[in-house]
């Protein structure tokens, strides 16, 4: 029965598979994009997402080395993983990297699309006013070995259960965000720092619930990830007084000042803190951790702390 299961198991992996798609190739009644040529790539990219999603429920696109331009968002619908070479090699990018939202995942709770191994380049402006990557809301996707770059927020986050690992995240316009969360998630070894020493407002900014109505606690866990470059806030938390927010930073490095206005609870384990500033009001816990330049923890929320080096409470 064992190896029925895992016979089973093997079709399903195999079925899967044949779903797997070239971007470039001409098929399932789409053209092909082509890379480097400056010309609008979307058609042929949201036909094949479409195709996927209509006959299959999701499935995975490929981008080959190369630039793909596109003139408007890409609407991903729900299980449609897009993936490329590396971050390095293989980019999409709005066309003359006008203001536009380059990317959106929407999806059932369990639908899990993604994006692998490519690059996603929006608006350069500091005054870039759309999010370069959205995720709507009750929507999982896993993102891996990614960079998204420019925007308003290069990362808007309103989705839940979702995961990324080893990637690069920031926005460009002077008042956005790196990440801007509405929903819970998980992070592991992703930097939210700017590009070209440029400042925007926060490196990651969780407000309240994109759901509505809000249905039960934010849980956001961050992982050996690095918030360091020129914020006005690094990190900063307000959930509208709902108390919702329960939000876990482990092994991960905060340069900037840290304002916890509204959340239910604020957790931080061996992280190294470069700013000089934490204040919270509401309950926060700081455990084995170090503060480059000492500080005294700041606000009327209740602490509780031990083991650190530089930091009272």
């Amino acid at each position: 029965m064992k190896y029925f299961g895992a016979f089973l198991v093997f079709l399903s992996l195999s079925a899967y598979a044949q779903h797997e798609i070239d971007v470039t190739i001409a098929s399932n009644g789409c053209p092909a994009a082509i890379a480097n040529d400056s010309i609008d790539d979307l058609p042929a990219i949201q036909c094949q997402i479409n195709y996927l999603h209509t006959n299959y429920g999701g499935g995975r696109l490929f981008f080959p080395s190369g630039i793909y331009d596109v003139s408007a968002t890409i609407y991903a619908h729900s299980g449609e993983i897009l993936t490329g070479i590396s971050p390095h090699t293989t980019t999409i990018q709005s066309i003359g990297l006008s203001d536009i939202k380059v990317l959106q995942f929407s999806g059932s709770h369990n639908s899990f699309g993604g994006l692998e191994r490519i690059r996603v380049i929006c608006s350069q402006s500091t005054s870039a006013t759309q999010s370069c990557v959205h995720v709507l809301h009750n929507t999982p996707v896993i993102m891996r070995d990614f960079h998204i770059w420019g925007g308003l927020h290069a990362l808007r986050q309103d989705g839940v259960d979702g995961y990324h690992e080893n990637g690069i995240v920031a926005a460009m316009a002077r008042g956005g965000v790196n990440l801007f969360s509405r929903g819970a998630n998980w992070y592991h070894r992703v930097k939210f720092n700017p590009y070209a020493g440029q400042t925007v407002a926060f490196a990651y900014a969780q407000n309240t619930w994109a759901q509505s109505p809000n249905n039960g606690v934010q849980e956001n866990h961050f992982s050996q990830c690095d918030f360091s470059g020129n914020f006005d806030y690094a990190v900063g938390i307000y959930d509208s007084g709902l108390s919702q927010a329960v939000t876990t930073f482990e092994g991960s490095v905060i340069a900037g000042p840290v304002y916890i206005w509204a959340a239910r609870a604020t957790l931080f384990s061996a992280m190294e803190f470069g700013g000089q500033t934490l204040v919270s009001d509401s309950s926060i816990s700081i455990t084995g951790s170090y503060a480059f330049n000492p500080f005294g923890v700041g606000g009327s929320g209740v602490r509780a702390c031990a083991g650190n080096i530089g930091i009272s409470c």
